[in-house]
């Protein structure tokens, strides 16, 4: 999986470099290997990154030993030493990748130079935007269920938007957090997202870890804050039984609870790999059910008046 995304990113306008978890090089775009962080790297291959790009020296405060750690994603500035005793300043985002039984694969650490500011915050969020976009196809790839259920969301949480009277900028808000909800599932294994029988304790506890993850990797966007807190936090619960931190009631962001609706109708009404689709007047009458203790109930409420009278209309029904 983690080799899927090395490709596709391959073109991409920013130097890159993937490290096992000894920090031997196992892989290096061109981008990278022609800018001036690869100072005569010629053969990359099994070398210590910090030979290649600190002339020898390890990284005061490693933010890629920092990731090791931390089984997430993070930023940080770096100044690069060359061999020839020259520094420039750089900006290193990184994105861990595990194996099958979720265990740190590798990491990925991408590189941007920040010798001109004004034009180094643009280059940054261009690339990060894209690096977003190539993760999104991975998973969509990695999980077909995935694939059609974030534009379902999306489409259903704009609905919302409109009946509660958003702005333009905060429904552009809710359609990019509602696209990009799940996105933290690509670090979830495989043999977990396409079981097709119930989950087990443990991997549901895997499973639970993935709206830090996507808000972890979106929060490195700049002024994408509030996006990261809907993803964040889509899988609350307004009486505090939600997860990952059990929040209630006004604690979650009005946006998450709006996913949150959207989110669980389109699962009831596509099929998964362990059932078929539920029937749509089921759906309604659960997120009826559940208001004031799963969902919000002015949004639960809302939701099924759309439905009810037919302005929200469920789109790719699978049997």
């Amino acid at each position: 999986m983690a080799m899927d995304l090395y490709a596709q990113m391959m073109n991409l306008p920013v130097g890159y470099i993937v490290l096992d978890t000894q920090f031997n090089i196992i892989y290096m775009n061109d981008y990278f290997r022609q800018s001036k962080s690869a100072y005569r790297a010629n053969n990359f291959m099994a070398k210590k990154c910090y030979n290649i790009c600190n002339g020898g020296f390890r990284c005061h405060e490693c933010i890629v030993e920092k990731t090791m750690k931390s089984l997430s994603s993070e930023r940080a500035s770096r100044r690069v030493v060359q061999p020839d005793g020259c520094t420039f300043n750089t900006e290193v985002i990184t994105l861990p990748f595990f194996d099958s039984k979720h265990r740190l694969q590798s990491v990925m650490e991408i590189v941007i130079d920040k010798t001109e500011e004004e034009e180094f915050q643009s280059s940054l969020e261009k690339t990060y935007l894209l690096l977003i976009g190539s993760i999104t196809k991975l998973l969509e790839k990695k999980d077909k269920y995935t694939a059609y259920h974030s534009a379902n969301v999306k489409h259903y949480s704009l609905y919302l938007a409109k009946y509660f009277n958003f702005s333009e900028a905060d429904q552009k808000k809710i359609l990019i957090a509602a696209s990009l909800h799940d996105i933290g599932k690509v670090a979830i294994p495989d043999s977990i997202l396409q079981k097709p029988g119930n989950l087990t304790d443990d991997e549901f506890e895997v499973l639970k870890k993935h709206p830090v993850r996507g808000a972890e990797i979106i929060s490195k966007v700049k002024h994408f804050n509030d996006i990261a807190d809907i993803i964040r936090y889509h899988h609350e619960k307004v009486d505090g039984t939600g997860y990952p931190y059990g929040l209630k009631g006004e604690d979650i962001p009005f946006m998450a609870k709006m996913v949150a609706v959207a989110d669980s109708f389109d699962a009831m009404t596509t099929s998964r790999v362990y059932r078929g689709a539920l029937d749509i007047n089921y759906a309604v009458s659960e997120i009826k059910r559940n208001a004031g203790t799963q969902f919000d109930k002015d949004i639960a409420g809302a939701f099924a008046y759309l439905v009810e009278n037919e302005v929200i209309q469920p789109i790719y029904i699978q049997n």
